[in-house]
């Protein structure tokens, strides 16, 4: 079989293509052991821990402190190679220790810490037990970044821009090992999101001990936030309403009496709402509404009583849990009215948090002028849009509190099924308009990322440091960083490679037929002109190999019917399709250029150095390959649509060489072709899959195969 010069050496760096599910080593390893340069000395201006330091906590510090602190001297011992020690201010120090870190809480500091350095050590104080935590965490960062255990002299002060940053598991949906917590809460998150299908039943029905979860959340300083699927379908006027809510949320409340706070969306909470603008339905149950009626359900409109139902809910959670925060999410309602809108959030009751997502709904003009949709949570159009900036607008002349489903930790649905998206440019973006939405609505909480799950990476550390008043300044980080993993002399071309990635992030088109056809599961997707169709909206084909147990229905199989989202109705059908694949094609040349840049820095390294940029090559490559999955597939749909039986076969030779190409990429990193809430759904598996319903609809020599069976290495 033919490999690219690109995949084969992806495949030769690599040496052996990882196991499936290899990624989750990375995700529980909070301390590398290969930071330290040790030809690196420390400088005059910098203090240098050595062998005997002492960490230094009060008689009576909070567990959280005495965490953190051992945590810190685990570091020292792991990733700089230094023995230190952890004792209390009432012990006398053993002969022989020096100095190290001294840490107190002071609340005068209120919201953030202080960290002052010099001969004698590092002195820390902290308005709490979480930020002296977070305090230990941004040493560790500074040093990471020196390569050494060497920290600067001087005194600097920090706080975080916003009181909440939550984020969903990256081992698989709500599953958090404590290694995972621990990593979470060192990328300066303060909690985790929960989805429950019933009472300690989490994703895919699987039974876990929810409220141990809480506890060991807790111990890494990380507040627990749910979002229920179970409801009561009634009306708060209706008799028994009542009764109905205390069975459905406040016993959740009750079962769960440290929850943080539980989200309820309209999507999953749905009533049947009294609104003459909806059809007062159940979605769930399509026989609650007659035919013909298209009134959106009550899930998908700000009806009025919505706020009747917020204040019939509230009190019953409030009830079992006094300082549960009840969060309101108005996900389904942009495309609807603003003045509905409006009118909905002024007749919210006091206490409600809301939660509008950051860029959705948009109208997004590209650079060549297509009018795309923001069909869900993108990087491509940063932010905020029309629809956060009037409920932002809202909730402020409200007084409610106002986070946001932003979506910004690394991810989004712009790609379905890779580790993060690493264009570190076009994040700033997003990070800059947060920060501006905390100015102007006093944004105070981010949902920072969805069910695909987070993963820690560069982009990860930019951000955590974007995010506090004081922090490192964007140009001096991520150059420092590039430094760091690929070593000075390949800094400038890492971060040429990046600067390229972040313009094809920019280049995006988040449509319904993008994010949830060819970039959801990548070159698994198929290629199925002039055949069968393999299965109607949005269910997986029959065949469609998944994981036992895994359901997966969050991708359309029958893109050779396109959908017209929002934005598209002013041109027609093949003009938005050619602007499309511009932007694709676009895409993938930066990609290319991005991977073949990692290509070259890998082969650059020693042998234990270089997995990083082995990583980052079969990432671009992957995303690459994506990118001309998307555009084989619109290319293909035009010449079928035409009966141009000839233009298909030659764009199927396409396609099957470039998915077979993107085997070596998924090999190299387990991570992708993986899925948080449905596990493998563009892995090699799936792409094979792919390739052999090509060989059987159009031949194995129309597409370039002569009856190959395709193997790991060939």
């Amino acid at each position: 079989m033919r490999i690219t010069p690109i995949a084969l050496c992806i495949l030769t760096l690599s040496a052996v293509a990882e196991a499936p599910y290899s990624f989750r080593n990375r995700l529980v390893t909070v301390h590398r052991t290969d930071r330290r340069d040790f030809s690196l000395k420390a400088s005059a201006e910098e203090f240098a821990f050595v062998n005997g330091s002492q960490i230094v906590v009060a008689d009576d510090a909070p567990a959280l402190v005495r965490r953190a602190a051992e945590d810190f001297r685990e570091y020292l011992v792991l990733s700089m190679g230094v023995n230190a020690s952890v004792r209390q201010v009432s012990t006398p120090p053993k002969p022989g220790l020096v100095p190290g870190v001294e840490v107190r809480l002071a609340p005068a500091e209120k919201r953030g810490y202080s960290v002052e350095t010099g001969p004698d050590g590092v002195k820390i104080a902290a308005a709490d037990d979480k930020m002296a935590a977070q305090a230990f965490y941004h040493l560790e960062d500074l040093m990471n970044l020196r390569c050494g255990p060497f920290l600067k002299k001087g005194k600097e002060r920090r706080s975080p821009v916003f009181d909440h940053r939550f984020t969903f598991s990256g081992f698989g949906d709500d599953i958090f090992p404590d290694e995972h917590l621990n990593q979470i809460a060192h990328y300066g998150f303060t909690g985790i999101e929960i989805w429950l299908d019933d009472y300690d039943v989490i994703s895919q029905g699987v039974r876990q001990d929810v409220n141990d979860l809480v506890e060991r959340a807790a111990q890494y300083g990380l507040d627990a936030f749910f979002q229920p699927r179970n409801r009561a379908f009634v009306h708060p006027d209706d008799p028994g309403s009542a009764e109905m809510y205390d069975k459905a949320y406040g016993a959740l409340a009750k079962y769960y009496p440290k929850a943080y706070g539980i989200s309820f969306c309209g999507e999953v909470c749905n009533f049947p709402s009294k609104d003459k603008r909806a059809n007062g339905g159940d979605h769930r149950d399509r026989s609650t509404v007659k035919p013909g009626d298209t009134r959106p359900f009550p899930g998908w409109f700000p009806c009025y009583d919505w706020a009747d139902w917020v204040k019939a809910v509230m009190p019953i959670v409030h009830r079992y849990n006094p300082g549960c925060k009840f969060v309101f999410s108005t996900y389904n309602w942009g495309f609807q009215d603003e003045k509905a809108r409006a009118e909905l959030i002024a007749a919210l009751p006091k206490g409600v948090t809301l939660i509008p997502t950051f860029e959705m709904f948009e109208k997004h003009v590209k650079r060549n002028g297509l009018v795309s949709p923001v069909a869900d949570y993108s990087l491509a159009f940063p932010g905020p849009g029309k629809y956060f900036a009037t409920e932002a607008a809202q909730a402020k002349a409200a007084g409610l509190e106002l986070w946001s489903n932003c979506n910004s930790a690394g991810l989004t649905w712009d790609f379905g099924n890779i580790p993060y998206q690493p264009a570190p440019w076009q994040w700033k973006k997003k990070w800059d308009a947060l920060q501006s939405a905390h100015g102007t609505w006093n944004l105070t909480g981010l949902r920072e990322n969805h069910e695909y799950g987070w993963y820690p990476s560069f982009v990860s550390e930019l951000e955590k440091e974007c995010m506090w008043a004081g922090g490192m300044d964007f140009e001096t980080h991520v150059r420092a960083i590039a430094a760091r993993d690929f070593g000075e002399a390949n800094a400038d071309q890492a971060l040429a490679a990046w600067k390229a990635w972040s313009r094809a992030a920019d280049d995006y088109v988040p449509t319904d037929e993008n994010q949830y056809g060819p970039c959801r599961i990548g070159p698994a997707y198929p290629f199925n002109y002039f055949g069968k169709d393999l299965q109607p909206g949005w269910k997986a084909p029959a065949d469609f190999p998944l994981t036992p147990g895994f359901m997966f229905d969050i991708c359309h199989f029958d893109y050779g019917k396109p959908i017209r989202g929002l934005g598209t109705d002013a041109v027609s059908l093949e003009e938005s399709e050619q602007k499309e694949i511009e932007l694709f094609e676009s895409q993938a040349s930066d990609y290319r250029h991005g991977t073949e840049i990692f290509r070259k820095i890998a082969a650059s390294l020693p042998e234990g150095r270089r997995d990083e940029a082995v990583r980052m090559a079969a990432l671009g490559e992957y995303l690459m390959r994506a990118c001309l999955t998307a555009v084989h597939v619109k290319r293909g749909r035009i010449a079928w649509r035409k009966g141009n039986r000839a233009g298909v076969l030659s764009l199927a030779k396409a396609e099957y060489a470039n998915a077979k190409a993107a085997l070596a990429a998924v090999d190299a990193d387990s991570r992708l072709g993986w899925l948080a809430s449905s596990d493998y759904t563009g892995s090699r598996t799936q792409i094979e899959w792919k390739l052999r319903k090509m060989r059987e609809l159009y031949g194995s020599a129309a597409v370039g195969e002569q009856d190959v069976i395709l193997r790991k290495g060939m």
